[in-house]
């Protein structure tokens, strides 16, 4: 509701011209094991999105900087899936080398799905720093693999997350540095947050639900048309 709102107030027409459907999970993923793969040295975290400006994954060396020099946090490794040649790549890998910590993230490029799921068969937590979005499946994906979800605290993550993740200040690295730390540090919370992640999931596996809605909405346009 809140993105059709915006869309409507962008575009300047009335609020029943637009009509947003709630994202499934990706179908390849229901038959995938999602087992997770343990990792003894690493807290990995994923951050998968295209290098887009909004996706603001910029943030991510000032995040890591956070973690270790005021949160005392040094074993946290980001995974990326950004093309090589991206100004934003080349952006990131300045910093972290500016920070020293050039090995703190790691970048797989384009990723086919099932390259993805054993990523995140191999994560513990998704990171989320965007600042626009309609429906992003990376939060379906991550509920599915049980990956601790942070998130920018905007109300396009808020309405499909709830309760199931934590949300940092938009664009302040301390802060989301300082929610990462709270789930690394915290046993209790992460066994709440898969709990919520599990029943916020069950909301989202409805394909011919999500098939229906996106037919009986074209036809009602449709009819309108004629």
């Amino acid at each position: 509701d809140y993105t059709a709102d915006c869309i409507a107030c962008i575009a300047n027409v009335p609020r029943n011209n637009v009509h947003v459907i709630s994202n499934v999970l990706p179908a390849v993923y229901k038959e995938t094991d999602n087992t997770p793969i343990t990792d003894n040295q690493w807290i990995n975290i994923t951050s998968v999105a295209a290098p887009f400006p909004h996706k603001n994954l910029d943030i991510i060396p000032d995040v890591l900087k956070e973690l270790k020099y005021n949160f005392n946090i040094e074993n946290v490794r980001f995974h990326v899936t950004i093309p090589d040649n991206s100004p934003v790549w080349r952006m990131i890998k300045q910093k972290l080398e500016d920070y020293k910590l050039i090995d703190r993230v790691i970048n797989h490029g384009r990723m086919s799905q099932t390259e993805l799921a054993k990523l995140y068969r191999s994560s513990q937590m998704m990171f989320l720093p965007t600042l626009l979005e309609v429906f992003s499946a990376s939060i379906l994906e991550a509920m599915y693999f049980d990956l601790k979800i942070v998130a920018s605290d905007f109300p396009f993550n808020s309405t499909v997350i709830g309760d199931a993740g934590l949300y940092f200040k938009p664009t302040n690295a301390q802060d989301a540095a300082d929610k990462i730390a709270k789930i690394i540090t915290n046993d209790n919370l992460k066994q709440k947050l898969s709990k919520r992640m599990n029943e916020r999931l069950s909301d989202y596996g409805n394909y011919e639900e999500h098939f229906e809605k996106t037919k009986q909405y074209l036809v009602e346009v449709g009819n309108t048309i004629n």
